[in-house]
């Protein structure tokens, strides 16, 4: 997802808000026998970078929360 025009610090507010949400959905069981998973990786560009470079930080960001979580 990529979110125009917001801060690294605000992304990081909707990252909260999607894994609390994630988290009660899997409280209230609607699936017995699955729980969902999230992990989001937050990269803020900045003029004069590269977006291939705002990705790939995301993606590794995402990869190590992924790999923290198992």
């Amino acid at each position: 997802i990529i979110l125009a025009d917001t801060s690294a610090v605000d992304a990081s507010a909707v990252v909260e808000r999607s894994k609390n949400y994630i988290r009660d959905w899997n409280r209230a069981g609607h699936l017995e026998a699955f729980q969902v998973s999230l992990s989001i990786g937050v990269a803020e560009w900045v003029d004069g970078k590269a977006l291939d470079e705002v990705l790939d930080t995301a993606d590794r960001e995402m990869y190590a929360v992924k790999a923290a979580g198992r």
